[in-house]
């Protein structure tokens, strides 16, 4: 057996839009002096970043992730650069960027072999929705033992961006998750507040509660939101926790039902859509409602009760399931 050696490795990212701080895996570097080691691995998801910013120049971009592979290589064709030492090559490609390339922080790992490292790397950390298919994710969360197995159900997780004790957003999903209709379930995550600040050089390293978080919405047929209005937009703690889903794959094409629970919170309706949908989640406007909970109902008993309310919400809640359905033939097809 080869004996272990010490490498180091950042990721490549892609920030479409610098001021707005989203961003996108598309690559990794891997350095290990001991066995001469210098390469990278590029996978561009372009449907992806154009989603972010239809204007960005792949062309420019696909150039200056080529040069990567050039300088790794080093020699005459990576200029000046290329007469610098394997580490150093390694240090000047993953020193801090302001442009729209961006590295990881460097980490440290043991390996056999380099560059079966790298390619770890590469379908682990850049793209892992080929490396793990959501069926096999689905089966993973089932192993360990977050839910119980049933092919004919449609698992919901239900977000509320309020931590009031007393909410009528919460209210609303609970009342949602009584009203089911059969062969649906809906799941309140009750820990949204539990979530630490949002910090993109904790990716790869994220805190135990955050990839709990990750992956129940990895392994949801569907997301309900719903979210009071703080200052025009969605409170701080709703934010914070998509930003923690931006740079994975958990929420790609995840079906997204949103339940306003105030006719008056249209800019938190407004703000909350476009995040969803920047973050490529697939708004089902069928499934989505809103209600006048204060003029009708207040807490989860007077929702159920309400003869209109529980109308809307298992209508919703039916069209959500067909709405899976229909996503879940097409990329079956």
């Amino acid at each position: 057996m080869p004996d272990l050696c010490t490498y180091n490795y950042a990721i490549i990212r892609v920030v479409p839009r610098v001021e707005r701080e989203e961003f996108v895996n598309v690559g990794a570097i891997v350095s290990c002096p001991a066995r001469g080691f210098l390469e990278v691995a590029i996978a561009l998801d372009e449907q992806r970043l154009t989603t972010l910013d239809a204007t960005l120049d792949l062309a420019s971009l696909r150039a200056h992730l080529a040069a990567f592979s050039v300088i790794c290589a080093g020699g005459k064709q990576a200029g000046p650069i290329g007469r610098l030492s394997q580490r150093e090559r390694f240090y000047w490609l993953s020193a801090p960027r302001s442009t729209i390339i961006q590295i990881s922080p460097v980490h440290t790992g043991l390996c056999q072999d380099p560059a079966a490292a790298l390619q770890h790397l590469l379908h682990t950390r850049v793209r892992p929705s080929r490396a793990e298919s959501p069926e096999a994710r689905m089966e993973r969360v089932l192993q360990e033992g977050n839910v119980e197995k049933d092919d004919h159900t449609v698992r919901l997780l239900a977000i509320s961006g309020s931590l009031r004790a007393v909410s009528s957003n919460t209210a609303l999903l609970r009342a949602a998750a009584v009203l089911a209709p059969k062969g649906v379930e809906v799941h309140v995550c009750t820990d949204l507040g539990d979530l630490p600040h949002f910090n993109p050089d904790l990716e790869g390293a994220e805190p135990p509660v955050v990839k709990d978080f990750s992956a129940r919405v990895g392994a949801a047929d569907g997301i309900i939101f719903s979210t009071p209005e703080y200052a025009h937009g969605v409170p701080g703690v709703l934010k914070n926790a998509l930003d923690w889903l931006v740079g994975g794959f958990d929420f790609i094409n995840k079906p997204v039902a949103i339940f306003n629970a105030s006719p008056r919170s249209t800019y938190a309706l407004a703000s909350l859509t476009e995040i969803i949908t920047i973050m490529s989640g697939r708004i089902v406007p069928e499934a989505s409602i809103t209600v006048g909970l204060r003029e009708k109902a207040s807490d989860e008993a007077g929702i159920v009760a309400h003869e209109e309310l529980a109308g809307m919400i298992r209508a919703a809640l039916a069209a959500f399931a067909r709405a899976i359905a229909q996503y879940k033939a097409e990329i079956a097809t």
